[in-house]
C-alpha cells in the first residue's frame, strides 16, 4: 500500500536514491514495525497501520490510501478500539472523509468514553466546554476532563487543574489545582504552565518555591500554553525583580521584543487573510 516509501526515485544530480524526509522515515518505520503483528490481527498494531495510512495520505495527498485508513478505523471501532473511535469522531468534527457533523463526532467520542478511553473523555470534555455538537455544560465538561485525567491523559490533567484553579464547573480548590497541574507538568504537558508557575510563586496549593516557579514560566515562554501572554509578563517581572533568578533587565527586554515580533507576524498573517 505504501509503495512510494520503498521505491525511492533516483536523484539526477547524484545518481543516488533520494533520501526520505524525516516525516517519510517516521511513517515507514511505523508501518514496518507494526506490520508483522497487524497481520496476526493485533488490534493496537492495526491501529498503528491505520495511523501510518492516514499520515501517508495527508503527506502525499493520496485519497486512496486515506480511504483505506478509514476502513481500518471503522473495523477497529466496531471492535471497541477507543482511539479508532476518537479518530472517526475527529473526521466528522473536521469534515474530513465525511461531511462535517459535530453531533456525529460527539457520538463517537461518547462511544470511546464508554470503553474507558482517556482520549474519548478528553474530547467529550472539549465538546461540553465549547458546545460543539452538544449543549454547553461546564459541569459535565469538568467531569469528563477529570475522568480523562484519572485515566492518565496528560492533557486532561492540565485541563482539570485549570478548572479547579478557576472554579469553573467545579468548586474552586487550589490544592487539587496544584495536584493536577503538577502531575500534567511531570507528564510533559504544557497547557497548564501559567497557573502552575503562579502556584509556585505565590504558595497556592503548595509551598512557595520561587526558583521552581521561574523555571516553569521559562518553559511557558518557550511552549504554547494557556494564558501564555500572562505567563510571559510574569516571567519578565521575575527577571526585572530577581524573583527565582538573578536580576536581568536585558533578558526581560529580549522577551518583550520576542512578544512584539510574534505579534507583528500574526498581524501580517491576519492582514494577508483579510481581502
Amino acid at each position: 500500500m505504501l509503495s512510494k516509501l520503498y521505491n525511492r526515485e533516483i536523484d539526477p544530480m547524484t545518481q543516488k536514491q533520494k533520501e526520505l524526509s524525516e516525516t517519510e522515515e517516521q511513517i515507514k518505520t511505523m508501518y514496518e514495525e507494526n506490520l508483522p503483528l497487524a497481520e496476526e490481527g493485533n488490534l493496537e498494531a492495526l491501529f498503528q497501520i491505520a495511523e501510518a495510512y492516514r499520515r501517508y495520505a495527508s503527506y502525499y495527498d493520496d485519497d486512496t490510501v486515506g480511504n483505506e485508513a478509514v476502513i481500518l478505523y471503522r473495523n477497529l471501532a466496531d471492535q471497541g478500539h477507543g482511539s479508532a473511535l476518537c479518530q472517526l469522531g475527529h473526521f466528522y468534527d473536521e469534515g474530513e472523509y465525511f461531511e462535517k457533523d459535530e453531533e456525529k463526532a460527539v457520538e463517537f467520542f461518547k462511544k470511546a468514553a464508554n470503553v474507558n478511553c482517556a482520549e474519548g473523555y478528553y474530547f467529550l470534555g472539549s465538546c461540553f466546554a465549547n458546545g460543539n455538537g452538544i449543549s454547553q455544560d461546564d459541569e459535565k465538561s469538568f467531569k469528563a476532563y477529570l475522568r480523562s485525567a484519572e485515566l492518565e491523559d496528560a492533557g486532561g490533567m492540565a485541563k482539570t487543574g485549570i478548572l479547579y484553579y478557576e472554579g469553573k464547573g467545579v468548586k474552586q480548590d487550589y490544592n487539587q489545582a496544584y495536584f493536577w497541574l503538577q502531575k500534567a507538568y511531570l507528564n510533559s504537558e504544557d497547557w497548564g504552565l501559567y497557573y502552575l508557575g503562579v502556584c509556585y510563586l505565590n504558595g497556592i496549593g503548595t509551598t512557595i518555591n520561587e526558583k521552581k516557579g521561574f523555571q516553569v514560566l521559562e518553559r511557558a515562554n518557550e511552549q504554547f500554553c494557556y494564558k501564555q501572554d500572562e505567563a510571559r509578563k510574569l516571567l519578565i517581572s521575575c527577571y526585572e525583580k530577581g524573583i527565582g533568578t538573578e536580576k536581568n533587565w536585558e533578558k526581560g527586554e529580549e522577551i518583550k521584543e520576542q512578544i512584539e515580533n510574534e505579534q507583528k507576524k500574526w498581524d501580517q498573517i491576519i492582514s494577508a487573510l483579510i481581502p
